[in-house]
C-alpha cells in the first residue's frame, strides 16, 4: 500500500480486528533476516493460525504523535 500517511492507523486496526475475527496472525512481508539485537522480540515470519485475544497497536507518526491502541476480542464461546 506504501505510506499512506495519516490513514495507516485505521488500515492497521481494519487488519487487526479481521485477524481477530479470522484466527490468524499474518507474517511480516520480506523478513528474511532478524538484526541479533532484535533476535528476542517474537517475529511472525509465517502465517500463524490461531485466536487472537489481546493486540496493540502502535503508530509513531512525524511531529512526535504517536498512539497505542489496545484492543480485547469480547466473542464469548462455549465448549
Amino acid at each position: 500500500m506504501g505510506h499512506t500517511m495519516g490513514t495507516c492507523g485505521v488500515i492497521e486496526l481494519i487488519l487487526m480486528l479481521y485477524m481477530m475475527e479470522q484466527g490468524f496472525v499474518a507474517p511480516t512481508l520480506n523478513l528474511d533476516t532478524v538484526d541479533p539485537r532484535c533476535a528476542m522480540l517474537n517475529h511472525v515470519r509465517e502465517l500463524v493460525n490461531d485466536k487472537i485475544n489481546i493486540a496493540a497497536i502502535q503508530n509513531f507518526a512525524f511531529g512526535g504523535v504517536n498512539t497505542c491502541l489496545m484492543l480485547q476480542n469480547g466473542r464469548q464461546t462455549t465448549a
